[in-house]
């Protein structure tokens, strides 16, 4: 079990890594394919979604959505003030 543990560490240093230094995808999924649980390579379609994954992640948290912002306000605006 602990070696899934190292892997997960392994694939979260190298997409945080990648995405520093601004890897292409081709790249970030070559490195990744170098992480190994018993031997074993992971999937590339695995790989794939783990990068997807990260993306989201990265995109949602990294500047906020204008609409959903305005959305928000909006709201709180009606409900406080009317």
């Amino acid at each position: 079990m602990s070696a899934l543990l190292d892997a997960t560490e392994e694939i979260n240093k190298i997409l945080v890594n990648s995405a520093e230094v601004g890897d292409s995808m081709p790249t970030v999924l070559d490195k990744l394919s170098r992480v190994k649980v018993h031997g074993v390579v992971f999937p590339r379609i695995m790989l794939v979604e783990l990068i997807g994954e990260f993306a989201e992640k990265v995109s949602k948290h990294s500047e906020p959505d204008m609409q959903s912002s305005f959305d928000t306000a909006q709201r709180k605006w009606s409900d406080t003030l009317n």
